[in-house]
């Protein structure tokens, strides 16, 4: 039962059953279907996967190593500048820089929701 699988309620499958039984029939006559529906699509869907896998197809290694491996995404951007120290101190005289500037190291991470780090 694939409306089972998917989640469609009982009665809504019961109305779709030839020209429409109760859920108590429905429950009655396909009770091993109803229970069974969700886990068996879902062991189909996991051997397909796992045969994409095995074809090293790399969106289903992808897909298994983020749902499965824990693996995440990262975009991460390096910026490297180099400021004379007659720079540093006239921005530090203008109280633009902290006085420890000079040993400042600044590490800027783009993260995906645009938020700075």
């Amino acid at each position: 039962m694939h409306m089972s699988a998917a989640g469609i309620p009982q009665g809504h499958i019961a109305a779709a059953v030839r020209s429409g039984i109760s859920e108590p029939t429905l429950r009655s006559h396909f009770r091993a279907e109803l229970d069974l529906a969700r886990d068996q699509t879902t062991a189909l869907a996991v051997g397909k996967l796992v045969r994409a896998i095995e074809r090293c197809e790399a969106w289903a290694i992808c897909f298994w190593l983020k749902c499965r491996a824990g693996w995440q995404e990262r975009r991460q951007m390096e910026v490297s500048a180099e400021v004379s120290l007659v720079e540093i101190l006239r921005r530090r005289q203008a109280k633009q820089l902290p006085a420890s500037a000079a040993e400042t190291t600044v590490n800027l991470e783009i993260l995906p929701d645009d938020k700075r780090v």
